[in-house]
């Protein structure tokens, strides 16, 4: 199958207008990715079905009843890893039910604030765990710097998956920032960049934790979209520097990627995660699209 446009790709999935976050200067049209849905996909069920056959992972998600965080909780239980997970609620005691996706089983739930590094120790010391995914990125730098002080202090220390942003990455020589070649210096971007870079990257970067990394997704959106993405280390694809992915996909990296830091894999080894699409598709999906379409 010859590989086909993504102006293609987003008139058979019959994409709606474009959206995204509204920053200032950010006039490029927004697009969508996300990967294929493994309840309407057969490559997608070979994936969960692969997934599921490496060894069960106990994986910690602080921030777990945000979207990204029931994301990431919902994506480790399909793939009968045992979850964890910190929460902050606005009042009372009772806790949040994580039962979420396509799971039916609940995540063990730890009412504290992930800010409280004293709280996070002690969460992890009812492990061991094998993961740990901050799902807030430096925005909320006081759990950004809780949760690596408390990884890092840990026996036998954790993965560790941060959150980051598209303009945290670099271009493909290495060496030039995501932001100057491809946001064309916007200030937001350049914003951004600083926020990720100055406060996870270098808390990171000066840890003593052996195997993290910082995945970094650009705007994240709810609903169903069609497209295809893959991950790869640290160079930002410029067709996606302003894409929508869905929550589901960024935790699919989000565990993916742990997975492989677990299993000893140096791809993504103090690295940062970028994503990319892919650039063809199969008959069978091309006619499940088409089919959306009409």
């Amino acid at each position: 199958v010859r590989p086909l446009s993504h102006a293609l790709r987003r008139a058979l999935a019959g994409a709606g207008p474009p959206c995204g976050p509204k920053h200032a200067g950010a006039s490029a049209v927004i697009r969508y990715y996300d990967a294929p849905s493994p309840a309407s996909d057969r490559r997608g069920r070979r994936r969960l079905a692969m997934a599921k056959k490496g060894k069960p992972l106990k994986i910690l998600v602080c921030a777990a009843s945000g979207k990204l965080g029931r994301a990431i909780v919902a994506d480790a239980l399909d793939k009968d890893h045992s979850v964890a997970a910190i929460v902050r609620t606005g009042g009372g005691n009772s806790k949040p039910d994580l039962r979420v996706g396509r799971s039916d089983e609940l995540a063990d739930v730890h009412v504290g604030d992930a800010a409280d590094q004293a709280f996070v120790s002690k969460t992890l010391a009812s492990g061991p765990f094998d993961v740990v995914c901050v799902a807030v990125g430096a925005e909320a730098a006081d759990v950004v710097t809780s949760v690596i002080s408390a990884v890092a202090a840990a026996e036998p220390s954790p993965v560790l998956m941060m959150t980051g942003g598209a303009p945290a990455l670099v271009a493909r020589d290495g060496k030039t920032s995501a932001v100057d070649w491809a946001y064309k210096g916007a200030d937001w971007a350049r914003e951004l960049a600083n926020l990720h870079l100055g406060v996870t990257w270098n808390a990171l970067r000066a840890s003593t934790i052996p195997r993290w990394s910082m995945v970094c997704p650009s705007a994240m959106v709810e609903g169903k979209t069609h497209g295809f993405h893959r991950t790869r280390p640290e160079e930002i694809d410029k067709s996606t520097a302003d894409a929508s992915l869905r929550y589901e996909a960024v935790a699919a990296a989000f565990v993916n990627v742990a997975a492989e830091l677990v299993a000893g894999k140096e791809t993504y080894n103090k690295k940062r995660v970028a994503f990319t699409t892919g650039n063809e598709m199969s008959c069978y999906q091309y006619c499940c699209m088409t089919l959306v379409s009409l």
